[in-house]
Formats: C-alpha cells, structure tokens, sequence
C-alpha cells in the first residue's frame, strides 16, 4: 500500500480535536461526491495497511474510486466519475502532486495531514486509537452481545 514506510517512532494518538476534524473532513469529501454522511465511522471493517480497505479508504476514497498510498490517493479504478472524485479532493483540500517538470499529476493528490494524523496511527496498529475515536463520538463504541438467559434445567 504505501509510497513510503510509516515512521512509527514519532506517531501518536490523536486529540480529540484531531479526530473530530478527521471525521469533518470524511464528511466534507463525502458531501462534494454526493455521498451521505457517516454518522460514525466505519472502524472495525478497515483494514490497516490496505489500498482499498484502510480506514481512509473505508469511509471515503473507495467509495470515489481511489486507491490509497501512504500519502497519495491514485484514479486508478474506472467506474466513478472523475469529476466527483475531484470535487471530493479539492473539497478535503487535496491537490494533485507534481511531476519531475513542475506539472501536476492529475491522477495522484495528496492525502491531508489532517486525515493522516489519525489513519497513520491506524496503519501501525497503534493502542488506544479506538477508545480515542469513540471518547471523540466519531466512532461508535463496541456493542457487546446480550448473552441469552440461562434455562432452568428439568431434573
């Protein structure tokens, strides 16, 4: 998945700021491609370290049909709209990376550092991120299963 290897040395849990914006942004992205947005984000079905199922890919650039780097997002699915995927981007304030001429790629943007904040830390599997989430109401606490009352055996 990635351009370039994480530096987990200096990774942290985001604040609670961070993930809301985070979430903001998702949103935002989500708005400029006429998708809904989420009222939590989708968490336990990402995949760290995926191009297609990461947390940011999860929530917003496969839906748009981007495939995610490290710190790029590429165009490299046909069926969505380049318009829509370009309108997302520029929306979360991404911008198309530059060739070695000084022209810009317009199948590669950036990935803000305000998504990066959180999904880096999701990507080296970092503790405590998803207790930050949910502390940060952007996703939803666990559930755990109601255990069915005991029967009382016939003797």
């Amino acid at each position: 998945m990635c351009d370039e290897c994480i530096d987990t040395d200096d990774l942290e849990i985001p604040t609670i700021e961070q993930a809301q914006e985070f979430k903001r942004i998702i949103d935002t992205g989500r708005a400029a491609a006429g998708l809904p947005p989420l009222e939590f984000l989708e968490y336990d079905k990402a995949i760290s370290n995926s191009a297609t199922a990461c947390l940011s890919a999860t929530n917003l650039f496969n839906e748009i049909g981007c495939d995610v780097g490290s710190v790029t997002v590429d165009f490299n699915r046909a069926g969505q709209s380049y318009s829509k995927r370009e309108a997302a981007l520029k929306a979360i304030g991404s911008a198309p990376i530059t060739k070695m001429d000084g022209s810009p790629r317009e199948d590669r943007w950036e990935i803000p550092k305000a998504i990066l904040i959180v999904t880096n830390p999701f990507d080296a599997n970092l503790g405590g991120l998803r207790t930050r989430l949910v502390e940060a109401g952007v996703v939803a606490p666990r559930v755990e299963p109601t255990p069915e009352p005991k029967q009382p055996v016939e003797s």
